[in-house]
């Protein structure tokens, strides 16, 4: 192995643990280890860690971020917006001609769900070996549930128990019941598990990804605990750049031998090796993007920008999903205790005191504690009214019949431009948003989802008219003059025109930073770029392990699903290499 491991736990001076390339040395000794996962996100941290179980592999872990230690908020339940705009994200932009031209922010961490059918659509596309019976048992191996007392109807049968990813059942919580009750009452069945192989169908409350600290248990802190950072083989760098995959020819096919990078745009260039293998896990924008900088991607593309062609795979940065936010409704509440008020910079200050003294209170929970999982096209729901016209040639592309292709997320505060902005003082509510799951939008929003979107927007103005919550919500018209933002909620469902939904979506809607398939996995070189093995397509010694490889996406919160992808591959890339 011949590496001398340094004690800092994270490394942030390339000289430890790179070497500095100058054109004039290019004979140079590089620094070798058998395997270079870049980027350290979720995928990136669970192949660092079970990779590095094996004491005859060195691994290296580089991240472009900073230790998540250094971020209080990424440990507080409650705290994820507090990461927005901040160095902890990529703060990607992006516009859309559709939706009035507007720049919309697409939060991306720079930090150290699904159903069945989802998973057996991926082997239908060409993704042998991934069907939902080959993940589950990786979903159980990642997860260790804490089941409670308020929950005990939760089965711990259908969970993990001995898995680093600490989960437990959900907390009681007064407002979450109110919203599943009136989910109930106009036609959504209770779910009370999400997470069991009978699907997401319904309204319920989530398990929450949180440790006995009252800590957010993520890949980070899950899989990269104290122990497995002092392991000698093991070697985390963060605040690193990666520029460029490094290839050299054997047999006239290209072999990944290593990667370059730096600190910041201007300092000087370093080089690590990869004996075995280079892993790209930097995500659905990252990973296409540092293949085509490298010379992987569809040759046009490629030779219009000067970089060389190491492959021509037309696939690399294409069929880019993810899942679309209408926006955010808010209703107005009465009578009710919301979070909001933690805007009041006091009770903020003795909620973070006490969260981080005790582990508990309100900082310690979830910003959703529930949503419900539907079918856009299900006859029972009260989608249609006399104000709304007929979709033309809807298509069904969810994975399923069972499979939903909406879902009704609720936080029990006001959350206003994504979670940057505040509401004026005195105003206490709950926001609920309409996901599409299953876009037909490529890139741009279509009508087909438009009016997807808009029939969720009808039904969760019914929803809050719907017993109990209606005992609880103060919907006068007259309150969206003076406060615009009360606008749907307090508008009457069956008076609404499509077109006003319509001009709400365009104003309001975003991308729901569960992107994916930019990379994604089949048989097929040209609509593809990893194999069932996740190797890219004629290239020796490179795999992609990250959301990007998703054949199609999935119908819920993609986080579960990358941490079973990197679980399997992980076991795959150590038969590979056993002896």
């Amino acid at each position: 192995m011949g590496l001398l491991h340094s004690r800092a736990k994270f490394l942030e001076n390339p000289e430890q643990f790179a070497t500095r390339f100058r054109q004039d040395q290019a004979s140079v000794e590089v620094k070798e280890y058998d395997f270079v996962i870049v980027g350290g996100g979720t995928a990136g941290c669970v192949l660092a860690s079970r990779l590095s179980e094996n004491p005859e592999f060195t691994v290296l872990l580089i991240e472009a971020g900073k230790s998540h230690e250094g971020y209080l908020f990424s440990k507080m339940p409650l705290g994820f917006a507090k990461l927005f705009l901040s160095a902890a994200d990529w703060s990607f932009t992006t516009s859309f001609k559709h939706l009035d031209d507007r720049v919309i922010h697409c939060p991306r961490g720079k930090l150290l769900g699904g159903t069945r059918v989802d998973y057996d659509e991926w082997e239908r596309e060409g993704a042998e070996g991934w069907s939902y019976n080959d993940l589950r048992p990786y979903f159980l191996k990642a997860e260790q549930f804490f089941p409670t007392v308020s929950r005990s109807d939760i089965r711990s049968d259908e969970h993990g128990a001995s898995g680093p990813w600490k989960t437990k059942g959900p907390d009681p919580s007064l407002i979450n019941q109110i919203l599943i009750e009136s989910c109930v009452n106009v036609g959504i069945p209770i779910n009370k598990d999400f997470n069991t192989p009978r699907g997401t169908m319904g309204a319920g409350s989530w398990a929450a990804f949180i440790d006995s600290k009252g800590h957010r248990s993520s890949a980070a802190t899950a899989y990269l605990t104290n122990d497995v950072l002092a392991r000698r083989n093991l070697f985390v760098a963060v605040s690193c750049r990666v520029e460029k995959i490094l290839f050299e020819k054997e047999n006239n096919t290209p072999r990944a031998i290593g990667v370059e990078l730096r600190t910041n745009r201007d300092g000087p260039l370093f080089r690590v090796s990869a004996r075995k293998e280079v892993i790209l896990s930097a995500g659905a924008y990252e990973s296409p993007h540092l293949l085509m900088v490298s010379g992987i991607g569809p040759q046009k593309e490629l030779e219009e920008k000067g970089i060389t062609v190491v492959k021509d795979l037309p696939a690399v940065g294409k069929n880019l999903v993810d899942h679309v936010s209408c926006g955010s409704v808010v209703f107005q509440t009465k009578g009710v205790q919301t979070l909001d008020y933690l805007y009041n910079p006091l009770n903020a200050l003795l909620a973070l005191v006490q969260w981080y003294i005790t582990g508990k209170g309100p900082t310690a929970t979830l910003v959703s504690p529930g949503s419900a999982f539907i079918r856009s096209d299900d006859p029972s729901l009260p989608y249609n009214t006399s104000a709304g016209k007929p979709i033309p040639d809807l298509v069904d592309l969810s994975s399923g019949p069972n499979a939903p292709d909406l879902e009704i997320m609720w936080l029990p505060m006001v959350i206003l431009n994504g979670g940057v902005g505040k509401p004026p003082s005195g105003i206490q509510g709950i926001t609920v948003s309409v996901i599409s799951l299953r876009p037909k939008s490529l890139g741009e929003i279509n009508e087909h989802d438009m009016h997807i979107m808009a029939r969720g927007l009808r039904l969760i103005l019914k929803i809050a008219r719907a017993k109990p919550l209606s005992n609880f919500t103060d919907l006068q018209k007259d309150k969206d003059k003076k406060y615009p933002f009360l606008w749907p909620g307090t508008a009457d469902p069956d008076t609404l025109t499509e077109e006003e939904f319509y001009d709400f979506i365009r104003r309001n809607c975003s991308p729901a930073c569960h992107a994916a398939c930019t990379a994604r996995m089949g048989k097929s070189e040209d609509f593809s770029v990893v194999n069932s093995k996740l190797q890219v397509h004629g290239i020796q010694s490179l795999r992609i392990i990250d959301a990007s490889i998703f054949p199609k996406q999935v119908s819920g919160h993609p986080c579960a699903p990358i941490i079973a992808i990197a679980e399997k591959a992980a076991d795959v890339i150590k038969t590979a290499y056993s002896v």
